[in-house]
C-alpha cells in the first residue's frame, strides 16, 4: 500500500473508531459488524486496486443462514461484508458505486465520515422489520427497483435460495416450496445452488 493510501486509511479509521462503537458496531481497521437480532450488519473499507481510492463496502447476512458458499454454521462476531449474501456499497446519493480518492486528502476523508453518518443507519434500514421487507417480494416484482435494492448483487438462483430460506425459517412452507421451485427453474449452473434449493424443497414437502 502507497504511503499516501496508508495514512488516509489509518485517520479514517481513527476517526471511524468513535462513530462506529456509537452505532452498536464491534471490530477494528477496516472491519466492522453488528448483530442486530436477525441481522448481522457488515462494514468494510475497500482498498481499490491500485491503491488510489477506497470505497465503503456493506453486507448484510441472517443469522440463521451459514457463510455464503458454506454449511456450517455462522459465528456472527466473526463473519465480514466478504461472507454476506447480501452485498452493496454506501454511497454518498444514488449512486450504485463511489470511491473515495487518496489524493483529495483532508477533503475526501470528511467527505467519507459524513457520508457514513448521514447514510450508514439508511443503508440498513430497508431490511428492518424482519420478514417484511422479504415478504413484499413475489416472482412478479423480484426485477423491481426495489426488490434489486433489497437483494443487491445476487443472481435470480441465489434471490430464490434466500427467499425460499427465510420463508422456511418463519414457517412459510408454501412459499418456500414456490421459491425453491422458481429457483430450480432459473437457467445456468449453479449446482452447488440448486442442490441446497432441492434439499429445502424436500425438507418443506414433508
Amino acid at each position: 500500500m502507497q504511503t499516501s493510501a496508508q495514512s488516509f486509511i489509518k485517520a479514517v479509521e481513527l476517526k471511524l473508531k468513535p462513530i462506529m462503537r456509537e452505532l452498536g458496531f464491534s471490530g477494528r481497521g477496516r472491519n466492522w459488524n453488528r448483530v442486530r437480532e436477525p441481522f448481522i450488519d457488515c462494514v468494510r473499507l475497500q482498498i481499490l486496486s491500485d491503491n488510489t481510492a477506497c470505497c465503503v463496502s456493506l453486507g448484510e447476512h441472517l443469522t440463521f443462514l451459514p457463510i455464503i458458499g458454506k454449511r456450517e454454521p455462522i459465528d456472527p462476531k466473526r463473519v465480514s461484508a466478504d461472507d454476506c449474501e447480501i452485498a452493496f456499497r454506501m454511497t454518498p446519493g444514488e449512486e450504485v458505486d463511489f470511491w473515495w480518492q487518496f489524493s483529495d486528502g483532508d477533503s475526501a476523508q470528511s467527505y467519507l465520515l459524513s457520508t457514513m453518518s448521514a447514510q450508514l443507519e439508511k443503508s440498513f434500514a430497508i431490511y428492518s422489520d424482519f420478514p417484511r421487507p422479504f415478504e413484499e417480494i413475489s416472482e412478479s416484482n423480484i426485477c423491481s427497483e426495489k426488490s434489486e435494492r433489497i437483494l443487491a448483487s445476487m443472481t435470480h438462483i441465489r434471490k430464490a435460495l434466500l427467499l425460499a430460506r427465510v420463508s422456511e425459517h418463519v414457517g412459510d412452507k408454501h412459499r418456500a416450496k414456490s421459491w425453491a421451485r422458481y429457483g430450480l427453474e432459473q437457467d445456468g449452473r449453479a449446482s452447488a445452488v440448486k442442490i441446497q434449493l432441492r434439499e429445502l424443497l424436500n425438507r418443506v414437502s414433508k
